[in-house]
C-alpha cells in the first residue's frame, strides 16, 4: 500500500485579510443595497397614500442600518398622517439629532406638538431656550465659533499689551473683555452641544400615563402625561424610567410607555 502524501499549502495571511475585507465590503453593500431598496419602497407607498406599509419600510431601513434625516423626517409624515402624533414627534426628535438647525424641520415638529397639544412645552423657561440654541447649530460649527472668538480675544489682548497709546490699549482691552465672554460661551455651547448628542437622555410619552414618585403603580399619582410630551430620563429601574417633569420635580413611569430619541 502506497503511503498518502501530503502537500503542504502555503496561502499568506495578507490574502486571508484581503478576503475577508471582500466578504465584509459585499456584505455591507448587499445590507446597504436592502436598506436601500426599503427606503424607496416606504416612498412609494407614502406617494399612493399607504402609510402604513410605508411606516414597515422606513422601520425595515432603519434596522438595516440605514439611519438618515430623510428616513426619520418621512417616518414622521406618515406617524402624523396615521394621527399618531407621540409617534410623529419621536421621528423628528430624531431627526434633529441629525439634522440640527433645520428649520423645515423645526416647523413640523412644532406643527406635531400642537396636533398632540403640548405645544406649550416648547416654551418651557430657560432649559428650553437652551436647549434650542444648543440644537440650532451642529458641534463642528460650535467649534469653529469658538476658535474665531478666540482669536480675536488673542488680538484684543495684543493691542492691550503692545501699544503704548491709551486709547488703543483701552480699545483692546474692551475688545478682548467682551469678545473673552463670548468665546467662554460659545466654548461651553461647542461642548455642552456635543455631550447633548452624543447622550441625547430625553424621551417622548407615547401614551397617556401617570407619573408616581416610586417605581410603583401603587402610589399616588403626582402628574398625568400627555402622549407627545418630551420628559428627560434619568434612570432605568426594572422597568421603570426616573424621569424630570416637564414642569420641574422627579417622577416615575412606566419604561413601556416613553421612548428614548
Amino acid at each position: 500500500m502506497s503511503k498518502a502524501k501530503f502537500f503542504k499549502v502555503n496561502f499568506p495571511m495578507s490574502k486571508i485579510s484581503m478576503l475577508f475585507s471582500l466578504l465584509f465590503l459585499w456584505a455591507n453593500s448587499l445590507s446597504a443595497g436592502t436598506a436601500d431598496q426599503f427606503f424607496q419602497s416606504g416612498n412609494a407607498d407614502f406617494q399612493k397614500g399607504d402609510f402604513a406599509s410605508a411606516i414597515k419600510n422606513y422601520e425595515s431601513a432603519l434596522a438595516e442600518g440605514l439611519v438618515s434625516p430623510e428616513v426619520f423626517v418621512n417616518l414622521g409624515h406618515c406617524f402624523f398622517q396615521e394621527k399618531n402624533f407621540a409617534r410623529a414627534i419621536l421621528s423628528y426628535e430624531r431627526a434633529r439629532l441629525l439634522e440640527p438647525g433645520d428649520v423645515v424641520l423645526n416647523a413640523d415638529l412644532e406643527i406635531a406638538r400642537r396636533r398632540a397639544g403640548v405645544e406649550n412645552q416648547s416654551q418651557n423657561g430657560v432649559f428650553s431656550f437652551f436647549e434650542n440654541v444648543l440644537d440650532g447649530l451642529s458641534p463642528n460649527i460650535w467649534a469653529g465659533l469658538t476658535l474665531v472668538f478666540g482669536w480675536l480675544a488673542a488680538t484684543g489682548i495684543f493691542f492691550f499689551w503692545k501699544n503704548q497709546d491709551k486709547k488703543k490699549r483701552k480699545s483692546g482691552i474692551r475688545l478682548a473683555v467682551a469678545v473673552s465672554a463670548i468665546f467662554l460661551l460659545t466654548l461651553v455651547f461647542s461642548w455642552k452641544s456635543a455631550d447633548h448628542r452624543k447622550n441625547p437622555m430625553a424621551g417622548i410619552v407615547l401614551t397617556e400615563i401617570s407619573a408616581h414618585p416610586a417605581a410603583d403603580a401603587t402610589t399616588e399619582v403626582l402628574e398625568n402625561l400627555k402622549p407627545g410630551e418630551k420628559v428627560d430620563l434619568l434612570e432605568l429601574l426594572s422597568g421603570w424610567w426616573k424621569i424630570r417633569l416637564p414642569g420641574g420635580g422627579m417622577a416615575w413611569v412606566a419604561g413601556d410607555a416613553v421612548e428614548k430619541i
